[in-house]
């Protein structure tokens, strides 16, 4: 239950949902969203959370990267409102976010959390000011940033 506490708690320190950077990038910032509220968990548990999908994910990671960066590009290209998706889009985004209970077959269930943890975690590696680098994955104004800063990109298989 820590690790469940801790991470809504980082959603209590994030802003709402009305940024424009989000529209630029939607399945990128839910991932980071979720992923730096796991993060953080981590940090002050001292535990992944999902012991398993880390598992999993970790040994695919250069694969799972592909394929995420595939569906980002296939949820733009869905866009039909300011936040709104077709079902093409729908369905590239339920791969990662929001399919608790209904994750792809193989799969473990919100792998985009994992992702995004990934990425919350190579930009506070690589930041000078870690604190300042966190205070920057809560306010999450500007994903594609973040993304560009943490200098994640794990190799292809």
């Amino acid at each position: 239950m820590r690790s469940f506490y801790a991470h809504e708690t980082v959603h209590t320190w994030q802003p709402n949902d009305n940024n424009p950077a989000i529209a630029a990038n939607i399945l990128l910032y839910a991932a980071l969203r979720e992923g730096t509220a796991d993060y953080l968990a981590a940090l002050v548990t001292g535990s992944v959370p999902g012991p398993e999908r880390n598992e999993w994910a970790s040994a695919r990671e250069g694969w799972l990267w592909q394929e995420f960066n595939r569906d980002r590009t296939r949820v733009q290209n869905s866009v039909v409102g300011e936040f709104a998706l077709n079902d093409d889009g729908r369905a590239a985004f339920g791969r990662w976010v929001g399919n608790y209970g209904n994750a792809p077959d193989g799969w473990p269930h919100e792998a985009g959390y994992w992702v995004g943890m990934r990425i919350a975690m190579a930009f506070v590696e690589r930041s000078e000011d870690r604190a300042a680098a966190i205070r920057r994955l809560i306010k999450l104004d500007d994903p594609a940033a973040i993304l560009r800063e943490s200098g994640y990109a794990p190799m292809q298989p």
